[in-house]
């Protein structure tokens, strides 16, 4: 039963990135269009829903699978997607380094063994390395940057 339940997970993830793709268009091999990776992304992802699904099917006669959430899990998963959401809504405020630093603290909160002064050191340097990258390699214009007032 929890592999239907992920096929079914699965597919319907894909959809959310299947439908809005197929709106910007898919375009040629040639000259894709905006939709063509979301697409082709979804599409992988279904054929893949489909097979964990089919999978849960024929195990199904098999030992009965109980299905549990458990919450160490969705407390790393809920850390997870928080760090993401909040270097989304956080690098046109604050720039680039200090939102890589929001989600490099928020992520590491989602290990109970990490410790600040490793989480410190790791964030100063991904900050080091994404201005050797952005400034002084690519002589971007992406402000590292941003007074958020």
């Amino acid at each position: 039963m929890r592999d239907v339940l992920a096929g079914v997970l699965i597919i319907g993830f894909a959809l959310l990135f299947l439908v809005p793709g197929l709106e910007y268009g898919v375009g040629t091999i040639n000259r894709p269009g905006a939709g063509g990776l979301p697409v082709v992304t979804a599409a992988v992802m279904i054929a893949l829903g489909v097979m964990v699904g089919l999978t849960g099917f024929r195990q199904r006669n098999s030992v009965d699978q109980a299905v549990s959430i458990n919450l160490s899990r969705v407390r790393h998963i809920a850390l997870v997607a928080a760090a993401i959401l909040g270097f989304a809504f956080s690098i046109e405020r604050v720039g680039l380094i200090p939102a890589t630093v929001i989600v490099i603290v928020l992520a590491s909160l989602a290990d109970r063994k990490s410790r600040a002064v490793p989480t410190i050191v790791v964030a100063a340097v991904i900050s080091v390395v994404i201005w050797l990258i952005f400034k002084v390699g690519l002589n971007s214009s992406v402000p590292l940057f941003e007074r958020p007032f």
